[in-house]
């Protein structure tokens, strides 16, 4: 084999290998200059951080996961910066945080037209999560819905599942008194978390991996090596449009 032509067959990124899985990104809509919708003297980005610190204080108390910010304070990030932990680390779920506007209210949530059977399966999982503890305070579930989003896109075409939450509006007085109410959002994004958590198949901290119900193995297939990048990229787009997650992963070193 000539030295400048070696099989795609190992992970390229060794140190997502000690990342403790499932890995879930979460990313707060707007942030810095970017207000998002203002309403009532209140911005969009104020609620979108606080909503995405909730969901990650309850999975680290809880369960055996990774979960990253792509901020963690009120800082301008661009939609790339974004999807670029998410893609690069191999995330098993991104999450857009977002709190709508136009004076309507209830609860969404969005994937990609082309996501997968499985990331359609996560966001229901999650969605009915949300709109069951949101319900009995008299919420409208507004549905599982699709969204071309820049975010949603330059994931699931990578290959993570991605969803998109359109949490109440902050134009609508009685969405607002939920946001502003710490225990009642708390309690919404403990909820979100909890879905997250179960659609992952997440082990809680401390429980037994014997008996927990969640799924005991994750078995990921190898389906062909290529010489040449072009032909595992096929490949690729191929499995994605069958409805499976793929990647390319590579070894540089040589066998």
């Amino acid at each position: 084999m000539s030295d400048n032509i070696q099989p795609i067959v190992t992970v390229q990124a060794s140190r997502v290998r000690e990342l403790l899985r499932p890995l879930v990104v979460l990313d707060a809509g707007h942030g810095g200059v970017d207000l998002g919708v203002v309403a009532f003297g209140v911005k969009e980005k104020d609620f979108t951080l606080r909503g995405v610190q909730y969901i990650k204080e309850y999975l680290d108390a809880l369960y055996e996961c990774t979960v990253i910010l792509t901020r963690d304070c009120d800082a301008t990030v661009s939609l790339a910066e974004r999807t670029r932990a998410a893609v690069n680390l191999n995330a098993d779920l991104f999450v857009s945080f977002h709190v709508n506007s136009g004076r309507g209210t209830g609860f969404e949530t969005y994937c990609h037209p082309s996501a997968t059977p499985l990331t359609k399966k996560v966001r229901h999982t999650i969605h009915d999560y949300a709109v069951s503890y949101l319900a009995p305070k008299g919420i409208a579930d507004l549905g599982e819905k699709y969204f071309n989003t820049q975010v949603l896109r330059d994931t699931t075409t990578k290959g993570i599942r991605s969803i998109r939450l359109g949490t109440l509006f902050l134009d609508n007085p009685t969405d607002l008194a939920v946001l502003q109410d710490r225990e009642l959002f708390r309690g919404l994004c403990h909820a979100i978390a909890e879905g997250v958590a179960k659609s992952l198949g997440m082990y809680k901290k401390g429980a037994s991996k014997s008996t927990y119900e969640g799924p005991k193995t994750l078995y990921k297939v190898q389906v062909d090596s290529f010489q040449f990048r072009k032909g595992a990229e096929e490949l690729v787009e191929r499995l994605r449009n069958a409805g499976f997650s793929a990647f390319i992963i590579e070894d540089r070193g040589g066998t």
